[in-house]
């Protein structure tokens, strides 16, 4: 049996890219370059600089809050028996920032 025609070779894996948002407690703003040293050596990338003081301000109010809002007021309206879990659900269900993922597929193949 011949295994190296492509019906039977192996799909290249997906590669899923998240970005995720680190925040600062205010009691730890003093270590803030020990935060981003140890973020960096455990094989992270930052991606923008940690916003602080008004900058994080305008972050959250531009990426986080217009979300976050309709997730909390549609979560009002349901009024569901695990509201925690409900909103999590809710939250991946509208992220804005979802990732694109590439199946490996040309748009040549694709068609």
């Amino acid at each position: 049996m011949d295994y190296e025609t492509p019906k039977n070779q192996m799909h290249s894996p997906r590669i899923y890219v998240e970005r995720t948002l680190a925040l600062i407690k205010p009691d730890a703003i003093h270590q803030a370059e020990e935060i981003e040293d140890i973020i960096l050596r455990s094989g992270f990338t930052i991606l923008q600089p940690i916003p602080m003081g008004e900058a994080a301000k305008d972050y959250l109010g531009r990426f986080v809050s217009p979300t976050l809002l309709s997730g909390l007021t549609e979560l009002c309206k349901q009024k569901p028996v695990d509201p925690f879990t409900w909103l999590a659900d809710w939250l991946v269900r509208h992220n804005p920032n979802k990732p694109q993922i590439f199946d490996g597929a040309t748009g040549e193949e694709a068609a």
